[in-house]
């Protein structure tokens, strides 16, 4: 997909390729046939970067790796510990890269830092101001802020585009996977589970959970990444990726809909209007820009 925008954009030019294993430091490949200036691609299996690699694959696989250590495997130290090894891990990494750079203490802020920040800030506040029972409070604050620790680790692991679309690509195809497992578990008409049904629904067929156990849960995830399959729709060029796109986008949103879930379609219609009203804006912008540079050729060529 990459090469087809690329094209499009009349900014890749195809000229050699060549085969073979070549050592990458900072970034930069240690070979003698670039030129300064010279565009260039690296084509390699997932894991060609070493750990760097593995730890954006296994966050890309989150869902799938939890669902497989805690229900199939079902081993209860490897189950409840590995996520908090996977973060030790990509801290590590993190803090390991950083110090092999020229400026180790230099760093680039997002700007999300900030207000994530206080948001744990306060949440900190709140957990030991009101303490009726603090180690339910405990629980609690761990619940709402580790998995937001995240988002300082993955900002620093991504380093370029590359990355971002190789993880954007991958829970964009993970979701679709699921998404077709859940329009499965409606054609076969798989039982509710007792937790999740209510005497107000004993007329529903079924509802969709897919490996969450909760169709709640499976309601937002199909809600998180159906507006993902749609704007990667948008981006491409490529007339046979953009129609898979399509048909994810899709599937997504019938994933969404057999879980009868009224919040998530809520926030799913919500999210594909807002989509909708950006690419209406976007289309704006590019005519607005085409009518001025139209105007402009048309002034120089009366004069």
């Amino acid at each position: 997909m990459l090469e087809a925008v690329l094209t499009y954009l009349h900014n890749w030019f195809p000229v050699r390729c060549d085969a073979g294993t070549f050592t990458i430091a900072s970034g930069i490949p240690d070979v003698d046939f670039l030129r300064p200036g010279q565009y260039y691609r690296i084509k390699g299996s997932v894991f060609s970067d070493g750990l760097h690699g593995v730890i954006l694959f296994a966050l890309s696989m989150y869902v799938v790796i939890d669902y497989v250590l805690r229900d199939l495997l079902a081993v209860p130290v490897l189950s409840s510990c590995w996520d908090e090894c996977l973060m030790l891990l990509a801290l590590g990494y993190v803090v390991y890269e950083r110090l092999g750079r020229e400026t180790p203490l230099k760093t680039g802020c997002n700007p999300l830092d900030l207000p994530v920040c206080l948001f744990i800030t306060v949440c900190f506040v709140l957990m030991n101001v009101v303490t009726p029972y603090y180690s339910i409070q405990i629980s609690g604050f761990r619940a709402t802020v580790q998995y937001m620790l995240w988002f300082f680790l993955i900002t620093r692991l991504v380093h370029n585009d590359r990355d971002f679309m190789r993880i954007y690509l991958a829970l964009v195809i993970l979701a679709a996977v699921i998404a077709l497992h859940g329009i499965y578990q409606y054609i076969a008409a798989v039982p509710i589970p007792s937790s999740w049904m209510t005497h107000s629904e004993s007329s529903v067929r079924t509802r969709v959970y897919s490996i969450f156990g909760s169709p709640n849960i499976m309601g937002d995830f199909m809600t998180m990444f159906a507006p993902m399959a749609a704007g990667l729709a948008y981006y491409t060029k490529n007339r046979k990726l953009q129609v898979l796109a399509w048909v994810c986008a899709f599937c997504m949103c019938f994933g969404c809909l057999f879980t009868m879930s009224r919040g998530a379609w809520m926030a799913l219609a919500l999210a594909m209007e807002n989509g909708a009203a950006q690419k209406e804006i976007a289309d704006l912008e590019q005519f607005r820009n085409l009518y001025h540079r139209d105007s402009l050729t048309g002034l120089y060529n009366r004069r």
